[in-house]
């Protein structure tokens, strides 16, 4: 794979997951349960090249 290719999926990644924590309300359905705490690449963006 190319860094293009990579960079491409990195994000459609990025875009899936912001969608599912925020688009869906995934992350106000959490909250109703205790603090949530987003963390690791997704949080950092260490996904991109």
């Amino acid at each position: 794979m190319m860094n293009s290719d990579l960079e491409v999926l990195n994000s459609s990644i990025k875009k899936e997951a912001d969608e599912i924590l925020n688009g869906n309300g995934l992350l106000r359905i959490l909250e109703g349960y205790g603090k949530v705490s987003v963390s690791g690449s997704y949080l950092l963006d260490l996904g991109e090249i």
